[in-house]
């Protein structure tokens, strides 16, 4: 069994260490996809082609709409969706599937959203689950944070979720998203940001899950 483990910068993928014993159960692999929808839509379709992985796990940080997720803490994305891509007008923003552009229906896509289907592989982490968009710019803006919290139903914000989960489906390889909740959306004073301790609830969640899967018969 063949586990890659992506994020989008190496800041996220720092406390990643695993212990001989792992490396021999499962062969372990990590990447840093880059930034953005497009980069790691791209590089992770690659590195799929090449080498084929029995599951991607994508780990990261993540800001929060959900005021009942703290900082720091650990999530699992059970469905995620793209916040941005549409267009604003008379005072409201709709999506491409507002607009009549896109099938909501069309495989990877049910209702609007990228529904990671491997319900017994999310139930291992233990972890709360929530619903990811996956933006372009970063949430400043009142207004779009409140589409994004009452139309979209967005638990928690990143900018590479949705290109896992689109690339996955396609591909057909069993996944994960896992998510540090780093800041609350909005807050642009990066002294109250929690990093680390998001980076490292993340890691100690993948390394529980990992050794859990090589104690197995």
């Amino acid at each position: 069994m063949s586990i890659l483990i992506i994020a989008a910068t190496a800041i996220e993928l720092t406390p990643f260490v695993f212990s001989e014993d792992q490396e021999k159960e499962i062969k372990l692999e990590t990447m840093v996809s880059g930034v953005g929808l497009l980069s790691t839509a791209l590089s992770l379709t690659k590195r799929i082609q090449k080498s084929q992985p029995s599951m991607v796990i994508q780990v990261g940080i993540a800001g929060s709409f959900n005021e009942k997720l703290a900082v720091g803490q650990a999530v699992v994305v059970a469905s995620e969706s793209i916040g941005d891509m549409g267009v604003e007008e008379n005072g409201r923003f709709n999506t491409v599937f507002d607009m009549g552009l896109s099938d909501p229906d069309c495989f990877p896509f049910s209702g609007g959203k990228l529904i990671n289907p491997h319900h017994e592989l999310i139930n291992q982490t233990g972890l709360s689950q929530v619903h990811g968009i996956s933006i372009n710019e970063i949430s400043t803006s009142q207004k779009r944070i409140q589409f994004y919290k009452d139309q979209l139903g967005a638990d928690i914000e990143s900018m590479e979720g949705a290109a896992l989960h689109m690339v996955c489906l396609e591909n057909k390889i069993p996944f994960l998203q896992i998510r540090g909740i780093s800041n609350g959306i909005g807050e642009r004073d990066k002294s109250q940001w929690k990093i680390a301790e998001a980076t490292k609830a993340v890691a100690d969640v993948v390394k529980n899950l990992i050794t859990n899967m090589t104690l197995k018969p």
